[in-house]
């Protein structure tokens, strides 16, 4: 239904009649190129790109479809929508077999789309070629297909030209993918291992480093870059598992810090995540931009020591409880230390930051001022638990974002900023949130006595939504490592019973509260 179009034909140092069933249907739109080799996919999309005359660009494989109104619909809301230099539609996917009577059948197994989520590209593609298009200021901007993959350079470009321009996602069904057992399909007769680990390898390009103090083989002791089910280990036995650990992609959103913060972490145990976590929070938030702060439930001596090394060179705000009161009690007694102008940060000890986290971050109220708390993507190494629980079907053998959970069913406006990639949320785990000034005046501190351990982040969520009239926003630009219960793992093993009390129990039994009677 639109007829503004041209149609480029590759033919890849093919040996069948395609050029002749191309003159038989003799629209002159349609132009035919081909070439003296085989160069496989990369090669062939980019001998047609470097010949496209087109504003806006579509791709179409030889086994698949797109439907009479795709491009219609497709150009005119790029057109509508100039804020967005790609977008990508709905699309059917079929299993086609032929009977034995030559009667060629489709059976439909699924229907892809969802809003644009930049992390899960990261994990696992779901968006499809021959559902996408772009605007040609993308490849003259940053190049074509990768000629040294021979498969997945889809998802590769994908990954590219999504990076600083998310893409507007269209819900309607116009292209479908066919499954189906046909001569040199690249599904087919390409290696899949080698261009998996290569895109693995590309998005793990820009290493996180993190000095480390008082290491045997030196100063500074940095996660290096790791390959597949490798890991790194460091002194007393802590292991990181998985891939490498890498900054986010993308244009950095560096700059001054607009407004005071503090950083407050509870912390318990966990002596080796607790240094790489305030590590990471030197090395890469802005000097003189942040206040730290650190309150303790009753750690080991090695632990202690190392708060009051931070605290004597006023590196950091020590308070020191001489009981477990859990991570809820412990992230108000440091929110009552911040100045009182101060935004806050509640952070786990065993919570990694990279570049540029708290800028992202801090972009979001700056931007709207109805939010109040603020999430960063929730990271976590690959082959950790719980990621098929919150994202069913992800690659576990890849890092994965898990702030976007299945299991919380927490997204509320998967649109809140479309172009950004923000979204509204019902709940966000206090792993690592950011609190408005603003936000607190108006709710208050955390909910100490229903949610001793756990549970204090939901209520707090609703507290925000429901009595502070504020929204709980998501961020992709903002990345930190998570690796999951540190500190609790280490209370199971050490005090038992304090575990069931605490963790399971989540209530107040053997201790008491702050600043409560017994």
């Amino acid at each position: 239904t639109y007829t503004n179009w041209e149609l480029l034909v590759v033919d890849d140092a093919g040996t069948d009649n395609t050029e002749a069933v191309l003159l038989d249907i003799g629209d002159r739109r349609i132009k035919y190129i081909k070439s003296p080799d085989n160069r496989g996919a990369s090669g062939a999309r980019n001998i047609g790109l470097e010949q496209a005359r087109g504003e806006y660009i579509a791709y179409l494989d030889s086994d698949n479809r797109i439907h009479e109104d795709f491009l219609l619909l497709m150009v005119n809301q790029l057109v509508l929508q100039p804020q967005h230099r790609s977008a990508y539609c709905a699309q059917r996917a079929f299993d086609r077999k032929v009977t034995r009577s030559g009667k060629v059948e489709e059976e439909l197994r699924f229907i892809r789309f969802g809003p644009f989520n930049r992390s899960l590209l990261e994990n696992r593609n779901f968006i499809d070629i021959n559902a996408f298009m772009h605007h040609r200021s993308l490849f003259d901007d940053l190049g074509g297909f990768d000629k040294s993959m021979r498969r997945l350079v889809d998802w590769e470009l994908l990954i590219r030209y999504t990076r600083d321009d998310a893409p507007l996602a269209i819900p309607a069904v116009l292209s479908d993918y066919i499954y189906a057992k046909q001569n040199q399909q690249i599904t087919d007769v390409e290696k899949f291992r080698p261009a998996y680990n290569a895109i693995g390898e590309r998005l793990a390009s820009d290493v996180l480093e993190i000095g480390v103090e008082g290491r045997k083989e030196g100063p500074a002791h940095k996660l290096k870059s790791l390959i597949g089910m490798e890991s790194l280990s460091l002194e007393n036995g802590v292991r990181f598992e998985g891939e490498t650990l890498y900054h986010r992609l993308g244009q950095p959103r560096l700059g001054k810090v607009a407004r005071p913060v503090a950083i407050v972490i509870p912390s318990y145990q966990a002596y080796e995540y607790l240094q790489i976590c305030v590590s990471a929070i030197e090395t890469f938030t802005p000097a003189g931009s942040y206040e730290l702060i650190i309150v303790d439930n009753a750690s080991n001596e090695n632990v202690r020591e190392f708060l009051q090394e931070l605290q004597a060179s006023g590196r950091a705000k020590i308070h020191l409880n001489d009981e477990n009161l859990g991570f809820t009690a412990a992230v108000n007694q440091g929110i009552e230390m911040a100045a009182p102008d101060a935004d806050i940060i509640l952070m786990n000890n065993d919570a990694v930051v990279t570049r540029g986290w708290l800028e992202a971050l801090q972009e979001v109220p700056e931007l709207m001022a109805d939010v109040g708390v603020v999430a960063p993507r929730q990271v976590l190494p690959a082959m950790s638990k719980t990621m098929d629980a919150h994202v069913p079907g992800c690659a576990r053998e890849r890092e994965l974002d898990v702030t976007l959970s299945a299991h919380h069913k927490n997204i509320i406006d998967p649109s809140l900023d479309p172009v950004r990639g923000l979204m509204e949320l019902s709940f966000a785990p206090f792993f690592c949130v950011y609190i408005t000034r603003d936000c607190l005046n108006k709710v208050g501190l955390l909910d100490a006595k229903n949610g001793r351990h756990y549970r204090s982040d939901r209520l707090y969520c609703d507290a925000v939504r429901v009595f502070g009239g504020l929204k709980v926003a998501y961020t992709p630009h903002s990345k930190v490592y998570h690796f999951l219960q540190r500190s609790t793992a280490e209370l199971r093993q050490r005090d038992k019973q304090m575990y069931q009390e605490m963790f399971v129990r989540n209530r107040w039994i053997t201790v008491k509260q702050p600043g409560k009677p017994n």
